[in-house]
């Protein structure tokens, strides 16, 4: 089968791009023909792909050679964008969606309820979005967010709390405050944005008895064993327990749905609810609703669908639109860089300037204490 995915950016340890690389890594494990294009590639998640499997040009992907389409960030239209239309379009063409509200991924919408594309959506949060939207329920499949079965990992809860790994791309303050107090008396490493960037793994997972994090991090814990502190930029409920459960799983465990808590607060129900709250995830039995493999080979059964002419036509009228939004996206990202490189610049001589007043200084002392002498 040969496999095309679509997104905007494959750059960061990040939602989206992880997603694709673990899309990417399950049809390439299965033996199919895998393209990925994205309007920007970049390091450090680059690393993870074969680069001849990398399109950096759209025009050059023949859509007619594909049984299925993945489709993220309102790319799907640049398909269309100056080709020879010339017969329908068969294949199991997926919208996929992992926020209930982000502009890029609400693009693509109405033209791919248009041609009765399937959707997916990463929570019952983001599912019902998608109801409003005017998205028929028997076309939304939710995939909760899945992990690649190798997080599975059958282990028995932590004995006590010794190391933790708060992972995050945006910590709020009070949970960087919190780091600050927890290092007096515990192991805490920092993992994302910013600290040490890396891809989360089962391995990593392993070294810790408490993972403070939100989102897909959550999943990888849960099939682990591993006892999470649900907290970030959108507040949490803490440790997930049967209480919160069912509620941070509608909100995709992002936070949301919850109230926000001081560094205190954090500090205090991080050391003295542990006990209570590690064994929880062990207790899930139903734990094949969060594994990659079980998810996409439910999703391999769905019929292909068909693509008229009229309805590419139709497509192709919305490729301007999307290639202003890369181009717009692409844009920012370049002058984002540049900032931070110039701020890195100014800095640095802000530092150099500070070195070279000490030394003058210095100098200036020991001279006057000659001259005294």
């Amino acid at each position: 089968m040969n496999v095309l995915l679509l997104t905007n950016h494959l750059k960061d340890y990040a939602g989206s791009e992880i997603q694709i690389l673990e899309l990417y890594n399950f049809f390439k494990k299965t033996g199919c023909k895998v393209t990925v294009f994205a309007n920007l590639v970049d390091d450090p998640i680059r690393q993870h792909f074969d680069n001849n499997d990398i399109c950096h040009n759209i025009c050059d992907i023949d859509l007619y050679s594909y049984q299925l389409i993945w489709s993220q960030h309102g790319i799907f239209p640049l398909l269309f964008s100056n080709k020879n239309i010339k017969q329908p379009i068969t294949a199991l063409i997926i919208s996929a969606h992992l926020s209930p509200f982000e502009n890029m991924e609400l693009l693509q919408i109405p033209y791919m309820n248009n041609i009765h594309a399937y959707f997916i959506a990463n929570s019952e949060e983001t599912s019902t979005a998608l109801k409003n939207f005017g998205i028929p329920p028997e076309k939304i499949y939710i995939s909760y967010n899945c992990a690649p079965i190798e997080f599975r990992k059958n282990l028995p809860p932590p004995h006590k709390l010794r190391r933790l790994a708060i992972i995050s791309n945006h910590p709020p303050p009070e949970i960087i405050a919190a780091t600050s107090l927890l290092q007096k008396k515990y192991e805490v490493d920092c993992i994302g944005y910013n600290y040490n960037f890396c891809l989360v793994t089962p391995e990593l997972l392993s070294k810790y008895d408490c993972i403070i994090t939100i989102g897909k991090t959550v999943q990888y814990a849960l099939l682990g064993n591993k006892p999470v502190y649900c907290y970030d930029c959108h507040g949490g409920p803490g440790y997930l327990n049967k209480e919160n459960f069912s509620t941070a799983q509608y909100y995709n465990f992002s936070g949301r749905g919850f109230s926000k808590k001081t560094t205190n607060q954090i500090v205090e129900e991080i050391e003295n609810q542990f006990h209570m709250n590690k064994i929880f995830f062990a207790t899930i039995h139903n734990k094949d609703l969060y594994i990659l493999e079980t998810f996409l080979h439910k999703i391999l059964t769905l019929n292909p669908i068909s693509v008229s002419e009229n309805q590419q036509l139709l497509l192709e009228q919305f490729s301007p639109a999307s290639k202003k939004i890369c181009d717009l996206y692409l844009s920012n990202h370049f002058l984002s860089r540049d900032l931070d490189n110039l701020s890195k610049k100014l800095n640095f001589n802000k530092t150099k300037f500070n070195i070279i007043i000490i030394l003058l200084l210095f100098f200036f002392l020991v001279t006057l204490l000659s001259i005294k002498l």
